[in-house]
């Protein structure tokens, strides 16, 4: 393994002169991975044309690959301390910018060795992606059926938004809720809710000197603690952020809580 002082520009160097063969691991939902051809034929454009630290809107590329008549096709970033942030990724998707995200020593190491260069890419068009989601949803409707029915509760369709947990004291299957400005910021004391039914197992409790809801085991009356739930990333709740009151809002953080785990419900 080839050590350099500035692995971030031979790793782009390389990339400029030498054909690689990129294996693409979709930043979507489904992470599926395939091989593709080297850097002149990114996402199936051809290409004609490369400029380094290009701009792009409040944004600068290592790569831009562009066409004949100056169009972005694709762009290539690499990381050496750190990954693309999230807004950066969501300007691309918005702008239809093909983006592939490598790693400089992978570069680097292959180009000593050979083999392939693993990458994350925002593969827009990517026709698996979206049956992986029903099944994702499918498995989290099931299992919180069943769950809901050995509670006999009904699940909500609006308003609260819920997902199956298991309780980290008696470790039975429960069903967690959160509502319009329960998800507070660090410190803050969560409003109550304003629809009725309240859910059974969402209590008012006296907790750091104010009277607030919070979720309790239905099995063993255990709190839920609401900063393991909002704050830390196995939280059920951690990858919504303010909610709004509204049906569309509802049934997008419901995406959002089914798709953010990745896990077996």
């Amino acid at each position: 393994m080839q050590t350099v002082k500035n692995p971030h520009k031979l790793a782009i160097d390389l990339l400029c002169n030498q054909s690689f063969t990129w294996i693409y691991e979709c930043s979507g939902y489904c992470r599926y991975s395939e091989t593709s051809d080297d850097i002149r034929n990114i996402g199936g454009y051809e290409l004609s044309e490369i400029e380094l630290e290009y701009k792009i809107g409040n944004y600068r590329v290592d790569i831009a690959i562009l066409s004949d008549s100056a169009s972005i096709k694709g762009v290539i970033e690499v990381c050496d301390t750190h990954k693309i942030g999230k807004e950066k990724w969501e300007y691309f998707n918005n702008n239809n910018i093909r983006c592939i995200e490598v790693d400089a020593q992978s570069v680097i190491d292959v180009s000593e060795v050979g083999g392939f260069i693993k990458c994350i890419c925002n593969n827009l068009d990517c026709y698996r992606c979206e049956p992986a989601k029903n099944a994702q949803k499918r498995t989290f409707i099931a299992k919180t059926q069943v769950i809901a029915k050995k509670l006999d509760i009904e699940l909500p369709t609006a308003y609260y938004r819920y997902a199956p947990d298991k309780c980290w004291k008696c470790r039975k299957d429960i069903i967690l809720y959160t509502y319009p400005g329960c998800n507070e910021s660090l410190g803050g004391v969560p409003s109550d809710p304003t629809h009725e039914p309240i859910p059974s197992t969402l209590k008012k409790l006296f907790m750091y000197d104010n009277w607030q809801y919070a979720n309790v085991c239905p099995h063993c009356e255990s709190l839920q603690g609401n900063f393991f739930i909002y704050h830390e990333p196995e939280g059920v709740f951690f990858c919504i952020g303010d909610i709004i009151d509204s049906q569309e809002a509802y049934e997008s953080d419901m995406e959002d809580i089914i798709l953010y785990h990745d896990k077996d419900w």
